[in-house]
């Protein structure tokens, strides 16, 4: 739910209200950051009428800052409504985003949608509207913001603020929302975020504060005479932030916690707090310092509670144990796990994301090692006895954010098309074979296109039968051809994009497979036991 290039309204920002500092930089920085946090609902028995015919619906809550917040920070609300995968008005697992913010200096920003969005497919909001509203915003002084949309036009309506001595509204309506992120959520919802965005573009010194403070967000959607409120929260309900938890293929909406603030991305600087509150004893404080944490760190594996040291490369975070393997050997590691990145670089024809992976090294693990997509992490095991630098699981990363709608089974196919696998035989010798060759021992039945592409697989043998049959495509299509078609595939179009890019129809096709399986060289006897 991450969004992407957000932090490019810095382009829009007047720079002339940004001060520079002759201060030497101390610390290393982030290029940019989004601190900002979601709260999710769905279950509000108002809200399911508005998931299968959305109407209006609004965000509003109040901010603070102090007397030496910097200039180019911007800061505001956003309100999401999320499809789901069952049963989507537009596209399934659409999330059309409803954001603004401000400056302190009355400089409103918001990303406008694509062409591309209303066609389904997920861009990044590249495209911002500005404009100059010609108010200083005062500190030490609470004001209210409010965000109107039309889900039902997929438009913004209006953006407001209010307090000491302000009151504006400003018509944005006919700007079309974003469809930034692919959401994997079973069920549709409407979540609600607070942030604060700084750039290192247009900050280099990181000077000045970046601290802005939300308390008392509200949330409503239209009953075609008034608003109903379908969100009130103040902060006051809890003290820890955790990170959405999100898996894949489909995520239970069920397993995030109504009306709980979590973490929208890792990178956010959040924290409730004491400090300024409008009411109760609590607010939520979102912190846009560009500082780095220290690079050797604690961080939490995912499985585990114990603690992780961090090392960080040109493009991974290498995460690892005190008095393992690992850190015996951790520049040995850096070099290895740089060479896979850039094996894949070399191998796939479009250009990989610039966010760095987090790469956990394990003594042991139940295999040998397993992607997560959606928090960017890949691990694997790293030991005296086992080494695993395969490029297989960094693959998923980034073939995922290629293409999110590619049927799980195919993608794993590709990932495996490049791997060989060795093992030692009942004579003692090692043999190897490539992993495409084992679908030679799978049934018939499973040597079908409807089976390649299936969104979910279980066993080895039906990976290893996806990776024969990118095998299969790639020979009969070309390499180029290959990758034209992996981009534009989903679970529910395959057959018609195989039949646009072959000229034959699935059974066609599933009897040239079956050709080219018999043709492929026979496994080792060791692989056959």
């Amino acid at each position: 739910m991450k969004h992407g290039c957000v932090l490019k309204l810095f382009l829009l920002v007047y720079i002339s209200l940004i001060t520079l500092s002759p201060i030497k930089i101390r610390q290393e920085l982030l290029d940019s950051i989004n601190s900002a946090t979601v709260a999710f609902v769905y279950s509000n028995d108002k809200l399911q009428s508005f998931f299968q015919n959305p109407t209006r619906a609004y965000i509003s809550g109040y901010f603070y800052f102090e007397d030496d917040l910097a200039a180019d920070i911007i800061f505001g609300l956003d309100l999401e409504w999320m499809e789901g995968i069952d049963k989507p008005v537009h596209f399934s697992g659409a999330d059309w985003m409803c954001l603004a913010g401000i400056s302190r200096y009355g400089v409103l920003s918001f990303p406008t949608g694509s062409p591309e969005d209303v066609k389904g497919k997920s861009t990044s909001p590249e495209k911002w509207a500005t404009k100059d509203l010609k108010i200083n915003l005062q500190p030490k002084k609470w004001y209210k913001m409010r965000i109107e949309a039309d889900f039902s036009k997929l438009e913004f309506i209006s953006f407001s603020v209010q307090g000491n001595g302000i009151n504006i509204t400003e018509n944005i309506s006919g700007n079309r929302l974003t469809y930034p992120n692919y959401v994997p959520f079973d069920r549709p919802s409407l979540s609600f975020y607070t942030f604060a965005l700084r750039s290192k573009e247009f900050s280099p010194m990181n000077d000045g504060n970046a601290k802005i403070y939300f308390d008392d967000i509200e949330g409503g959607i239209y009953n075609g005479s008034d608003y109903d409120i379908i969100f009130s929260n103040g902060f006051e309900d809890q003290t820890k932030i955790s990170i959405v938890p999100v898996s894949l293929p489909v995520s239970p909406i069920q397993d995030i916690s109504e009306k709980l603030w979590y973490h929208e991305n890792e990178d956010a600087k959040i924290k409730i707090t004491d400090v300024h509150c409008r009411s109760g004893s609590k607010s939520i404080l979102c912190d846009a310092d560009l500082t780095k944490t220290k690079l050797e760190r604690k961080v939490n594996s995912g499985d585990s509670e114990e603690d992780w040291l961090t090392v960080e490369t040109k493009h991974l975070y290498i995460h690892y144990k005190k008095g393992t393997h690992a850190e015996e050997n951790i520049k040995t590691a850096e070099n290895e796990y740089e060479n896979t990145y850039e094996w894949i670089k070399k191998t796939v024809p479009f250009k990989l994301s610039s966010k760095k992976i987090h790469c956990y090294l394990h003594e042991k693990l139940d295999k040998w090692g397993y992607a997560e997509r959606a928090k960017r992490s890949v691990h694997y095991v790293y030991s005296k006895d086992m080494k695993l630098t395969s490029g297989h699981e960094m693959m998923h990363i980034y073939l995922s954010e290629f293409n999110e709608d590619m049927p799980q089974r195919f993608e794993e196919g590709l990932c495996r098309s490049y791997e060989v696998r060795s093992k030692r035989g009942k004579d003692g010798k090692i043999y190897s074979c490539e992993l495409y060759r084992l679908s030679k021992l799978m049934p018939l039945k499973k040597l079908t296109t409807k089976e390649v592409f299936s969104d979910w697989y279980e066993t080895d043998g039906e990976g290893n039968t996806a990776a024969a049959y990118v095998y299969f495509l790639k020979n009969l299509i070309g390499e180029k051809k290959f990758w034209e078609f992996y981009e534009k595939v989903d679970k529910d179009n395959f057959e018609t994009k195989l039949r646009d890019f072959t000229n034959l129809t699935s059974a066609e096709l599933d009897k040239k497979f079956a050709t080219f399986i018999n043709g492929l060289k026979d496994p080792p006897e060791a692989f056959k036991s």
